[in-house]
């Protein structure tokens, strides 16, 4: 016997939870109730679990700093724009709302305040789902059959899944890699996130100062048997990861300190980490590394207080 399905219809589907493309179904179902008064029925559906929030890599992976382009100092002057320029409206309002003060994003906060502008949209949720196959009229997506039996179908799309799965699905050519800059098997590489908790930012910052004196210190034979430890007890790495602990005018590389964030310049706590763990600070060797850290600063107290901490 055929399989039945439940069907459903909404006039907007958003097929996956990342930021632009929540934010593109809100901005869509607000320009619908201008021009209708009533809100379009919408639906946000995605393979994680709701459970563990709302906004894929921001929310779910924690990823909490925003990597966000800064302009130069001369074109802001000229433009009269703030340091990372004229955002779109409802980037701006939703950073408002969740209260970032330049980068820094607490994902609990970000999950309650997407929710929220969801629900005033009046979208349906629905997640821990899965693609059976995709329902096509010409080359026009018109529904999604999900593995469960359920079918949901759709005046308009959009897919905001970071491999673009839903236009995959539809039988769409995706490019490897970064095949358009003719390198097919190369990928962006896979980052954890740690949260540390109880550590100041002056405490942070002495303790790299401390391992920068070390490592640069040539007669300090334990700091420099960390240093090769982590150089794979290879002298010409050894030179290049010492070289990188200074600037150009021999001043040690120290972390720089923002509001909400701390960007990490130089390796020295990457060295201590890997002679820590009697591994080289080498991808090829070890298979995995601590490159330099971009933290955010979830929890401003003070500098002398307590601090959360996403890297």
């Amino acid at each position: 016997m055929p399989q039945t399905y439940t069907t459903r219809t909404y006039d907007i589907i958003a097929f996956g939870d990342e930021l632009p493309g929540i934010l593109t179904l809100i901005c869509a179902a607000r320009e619908y109730y201008r021009h209708t008064n009533k809100y379009p029925r919408s639906l946000l559906m995605f393979k994680g679990d709701s459970r563990q929030g709302v906004g894929g890599h921001l929310v779910r992976g924690g990823l909490s700093y925003l990597d966000r382009s800064s302009i130069p100092l001369e074109i802001r002057q000229t433009h009269n724009l703030e340091s990372f320029g004229d955002a779109p409206a409802i980037y701006k309002e939703f950073l408002q709302k969740v209260g970032v003060v330049q980068v820094a994003l607490d994902p609990i906060k970000a999950d309650r305040i997407l929710r929220e502008m969801l629900a005033e949209i009046r979208a349906d949720i629905l997640s821990n789902i899965e693609i059976e196959s995709v329902i096509k009229q010409r080359n026009k997506i018109v529904g999604i059959n999900l593995t469960k039996r359920e079918t949901y179908l759709a005046k308009q799309f959009i897919d905001s899944t970071v491999n673009a799965e839903l236009a995959q699905a539809a039988g769409v050519k995706k490019l490897k890699g970064f095949e358009t800059f003719g390198l097919p098997d190369s990928e962006l590489s896979v980052t954890l996130v740690f949260q540390t908790q109880g550590l100041s930012v002056q405490r942070l910052q002495h303790i790299e100062k401390l391992y920068l004196e070390r490592f640069t210190n040539l007669n300090d034979r334990d700091a420099q048997k960390w240093l090769n430890q982590a150089a794979g007890n290879n002298p010409e790495v050894a030179n290049r990861l010492r070289e990188d602990l200074v600037d150009r005018n021999g001043k040690l590389k120290t972390m720089y300190v923002g509001k909400d964030y701390i960007d990490i310049r130089c390796k020295a706590l990457s060295i201590a980490y890997h002679s820590f763990r009697a591994t080289p600070l080498i991808l090829e060797k070890s298979g995995a590394i601590l490159d330099n850290g971009n933290v955010a600063i979830l929890s401003m107290v003070d500098y002398l207080g307590t601090h959360s901490y996403m890297m």
